[in-house]
């Protein structure tokens, strides 16, 4: 029993958080001298010059390639079940599907994933990278502190007291007119992390 349990365990957790992602387009080790992307609240990372030019051309196409071949090429962001920012390199938790690498915040949250992954990794078809709340544009998606989904669309919070208000009532915040949702575009990676304030400091935005 007690074996079986400790396979399990292995099987879901990934040793590394991103040592052994692809590059997307070539099926080849990462090279982290060249320039990284985010896109949909994930990171790229390529193997050479040029290839996050084509990624950014069409993304939806290389990710649907990379992915019929079962390569891991891409480092979420969130915990898909909380919808929060994670560090990868902090979270104890980790499993790859659908060729993203997703870190979890708890292993209930794991647990969760992979009851539901058909759910989880799909990303709805519009985002956006302002924040509902404060109206406050942010450069990539490694700045945000969280996302909610509502009516088909991710919307990203620019610090972590603003989540609760976005999922307390999101149709009254996107009333204000502040964030738009749009086809996601790929920008340039800032591996940034968010303001870790759960206090609401800058949700009073009006």
């Amino acid at each position: 029993m007690f074996l079986s349990t400790l396979v399990a365990t292995l099987t879901l957790v990934a040793p590394a958080p991103q040592g052994d992602l692809v590059c997307i387009m070539m099926g080849s080790p990462t090279n982290e001298k060249s320039k990284a992307l985010e896109y949909s609240g994930a990171r790229y990372a390529f193997c050479c010059g040029g290839c996050d030019t084509t990624f950014a051309k069409d993304p939806v196409k290389a990710i649907k390639a990379a992915t019929a071949k079962g390569q891991t090429f891409a480092l979420g962001l969130f915990d898909p079940v909380s919808g929060k920012r994670v560090d990868a390199a902090k979270s104890e938790f980790h499993t790859d599907a659908a060729g993203v690498r997703y870190s979890f915040e708890t292993k209930s949250n794991l647990d969760t994933f992979m009851g539901a992954k058909d759910k989880y990794t799909k990303a709805p078809a519009k985002d956006s990278l302002t924040c509902p709340v404060t109206g406050e544009k942010l450069d990539s998606y490694s700045q945000a502190a969280g996302f909610v989904d509502y009516n088909g669309a991710r919307y990203y919070a620019c610090c972590a007291g603003c989540l609760a208000p976005m999922k307390a009532d999101m149709k009254a915040l996107l009333a204000k007119g502040k964030s738009v949702a749009a086809a996601p575009k790929p920008v340039p990676a800032k591996d940034a992390m968010p303001m870790a304030s759960e206090a609401g400091c800058c949700a009073t935005g009006g």
